[in-house]
């Protein structure tokens, strides 16, 4: 879950939402609150670091100012002495190239900057409660995965309402296909996870098996709230993220940028593992997507 002061995203899981969060990430305005489970945060912040900070200058100016003092300390005597028993060791026990050694530094050096920087207050800010940093980017730690009634609660810490914001986006993916690549990327990470019932579940039954056991929250807890679609509410579809990502750069006056398809499935077609005992199954389990049209139920012949 992200927003700013036009633009709410929910992440329904397995709808591409984390390759979503990097995209808005990068081309949405700041101030910007970003959501994300403990286990996200770390990922996040390299994914930033990789985007460059469109928004800022601050890092470009730090790295050279940096690169300054690095010549003055290689130029300097004690960096010399150091450094001759510093390349002897690693000679004669490590074989350490140079290079990769340089590679290395640089990227404890980027890696460093960030944590000190949000320490500071500078680019962006990590918390573990609702405290907003009102120059860029704030990071909270918290499921990740809030539905439109959490995400009501959420925001009315910070004084916001769902009606406030120009558009509420949610992903969503065909259903059959969605069950199929949650199927086998909890097979995948069972070992991470052998003690959350979904992932047991996964890792004990066949495909058809999966789909009669398994819980997954209602979709339509992503999509309405009080029985009600909010006027705002925006679908992407993962069917075609890239076009409808462009459609609502487009609508509401944002960048559009390449999509990073992140954790992309290997797995074969979905009709494959598909029975009609699985299909009912996930039928009941999607029942609004299908019932309100947004796609066709299989029907086999």
């Amino acid at each position: 879950m992200l927003w700013t002061d036009d633009i709410l995203f929910l992440h329904l899981p397995k709808t591409a939402g984390k390759s979503l969060t990097l995209a808005f990430l990068e081309t949405l305005g700041r101030p910007l609150t970003c959501i994300v489970s403990q286990g996200q945060k770390n990922h996040i912040i390299r994914q930033i670091s990789a985007i460059g900070f469109a928004h800022h200058d601050v890092y470009p100016k730090w790295m050279k100012s940096l690169e300054l003092e690095i010549e003055k300390l290689l130029a300097s005597y004690r960096w010399k002495f150091g450094d001759f028993f510093v390349r002897f060791i690693s000679q004669c026990f490590f074989r350490t190239s140079k290079a990769k050694s340089l590679d290395r530094i640089r990227i404890i050096f980027k890696e460093f900057y960030f944590f000190e920087t949000h320490n500071k207050g500078k680019i962006f800010t990590i918390h573990n409660k609702a405290t907003i940093n009102p120059d860029g980017l704030t990071i909270i730690e918290g499921h990740g995965h809030e539905n439109l009634l959490t995400a009501q609660e959420m925001i009315g810490g910070f004084k916001k309402k769902l009606e406030d914001f120009k558009a509420i986006i949610v992903a969503i993916r065909n259903p059959y296909d969605l069950m199929v690549s949650n199927y086998f990327f909890m097979r995948k990470t069972y070992h991470q996870n052998d003690f959350r019932e979904n992932f047991k579940i996964a890792m004990e039954n066949d495909f058809e098996g999966y789909a009669l056991k398994v819980g997954f929250a209602p979709i339509e807890n992503w999509m309405t709230i009080d029985g009600c679609r909010p006027e705002n509410l925006k679908i992407i579809r993962f069917e075609h993220l890239q076009e409808d990502f462009d459609a609502l750069s487009r609508a509401f006056g944002f960048a559009s940028v390449p999509f990073l398809h992140l954790n992309a499935s290997t797995h074969d077609h979905y009709l494959k593992y598909l029975t009609p005992t699985a299909e009912e199954a996930i039928y009941q389990k999607f029942k609004y997507l299908f019932d309100e049209g947004f796609y066709e139920r299989h029907t086999f012949s």
